[in-house]
């Protein structure tokens, strides 16, 4: 008898390890709205960078959840939970320790964009600090410009949306948005406004960066190991 309960509890073990691990491995993917790369279509995440993700999912066995919410709240959930996905996201140093990089899924030009009625062009980047610049906290610009030596206190509005940093443009709250020229005029051509109404009043070619897709660093093993293995895998098929 004790020989047959033995081999039954090994039977069990042996097919569990057989059994599909898709049940079990969901994961949850934060993102703001950003348009072209993520937006809604038809209330349905949609865009570049939502494709490059959604394929490279669906080259795994994992099921998924899409978020769209404030890019404060999307970075900070991913930040401290595991099994979560963020993009379209800059890399850098201070965020490096905190996830697994997994793809690049688009690229922006950032500058300091100004009305154009106001006519404003820098000679210099050191120029821009005699402006108020506004800017979503924990992104990019937030984080870029207060390590050239912007704050709060002199030259730096810091808010939680870039729909509020851009009306904050447009009543003249505040002279600048550091960001993309171009994703600056879809949202006034969204908000049924001339995109002629903004222009840069200066950028420097270093500010063309990456934007990732990215999972928290402590996720389980195997979650990050299907998602670079469909990255991998994808990649060769691109170059074929």
């Amino acid at each position: 008898m004790k020989n047959i309960i033995i081999l039954i509890i090994f039977c069990v073990v042996t097919l569990l390890s057989y059994m599909p691990l898709s049940t079990a491995q969901e994961v949850k993917v934060y993102t703001e709205i950003f348009p072209p790369f993520q937006h809604l279509e038809q209330n349905e995440i949609a865009g570049s960078a939502t494709e490059k993700v959604k394929d490279i999912l669906n080259s795994t066995n994992l099921t998924s959840q899409f978020h769209i919410v404030p890019w404060v709240r999307a970075f900070q959930t991913v930040k401290q939970q595991k099994n979560t996905l963020i993009y379209s996201m800059y890399r850098s140093p201070e965020r490096e320790p905190f996830f697994h990089w997994l793809s690049i899924v688009g690229q922006i030009k950032n500058g300091f964009v100004a009305l154009k009625s106001k006519n404003i062009q820098l000679a210099s980047f050191e120029d821009s600090k005699t402006y108020i610049t506004a800017v979503v906290k924990e992104s990019y610009p937030y984080q870029y410009l207060k390590s050239e030596g912007f704050s709060e206190d002199e030259n730096l509005v810091i808010i939680n949306s870039r729909e509020t940093q851009l009306s904050l443009l447009l009543n003249n709250k505040v002279d600048f948005l550091f960001g993309d020229l171009n994703f600056m005029r879809q949202r006034l051509k969204n908000r049924g406004l001339s995109p002629l109404l903004i222009e840069n009043a200066y950028t420097e070619p270093g500010w063309e960066i990456d934007l990732y897709l990215a999972i928290n660093k402590n996720s389980d093993e195997q979650i990050v190991k299907q998602l670079k293995n469909a990255i991998s895998t994808g990649d060769k098929i691109t170059a074929l």
